[in-house]
């Protein structure tokens, strides 16, 4: 199941290469290495770990004070269903932009640095 989602080491580090441009210097067996390596530095984990825990510091009672099943106003099942996601829009929605893209921009410079520190830039001499 995992697999299928997410693919396997290869491609997804193949596709990380179209957005890190610096990758793309790395030969193609070596990229899931620094891939992996980026995926568990521990900024990557601590950033993902701060941004949840101040979640559920800033918008946990308003998650938790959400009316669910027959509590919900509406007159329809639609309606209902529109009013869950209005209450839902600003404490989940907006912060879960915040919480997948924010690791993912560390992730991103952390490749990029691993790929400078192990595989510099060819000099131009002048």
């Amino acid at each position: 199941m995992i697999k299928r989602l997410f693919g396997d080491k290869f491609s997804r580090a193949n596709n990380i290469a179209k957005s890190v441009r610096s990758l793309q210097r790395v030969p193609e067996k070596e990229r899931p290495r620094i891939v992996k390596k980026a995926v568990f530095n521990i900024y990557v984990i601590g950033s993902i770990i701060i941004l949840i825990s101040l979640w559920l510091y800033f918008f946990g009672n308003e998650v938790s004070s959400i009316p669910i099943g027959n509590h919900l106003e509406g007159e329809t099942f639609r309606s209902r269903r529109a009013n869950l996601y209005l209450h839902l829009l600003v404490p989940v929605f907006i912060p879960l932009i915040f919480i997948f893209g924010i690791p993912l921009l560390i992730r991103n410079y952390i490749i990029k640095r691993i790929v400078d520190k192990e595989f510099p830039k060819d000099k131009k001499l002048q």
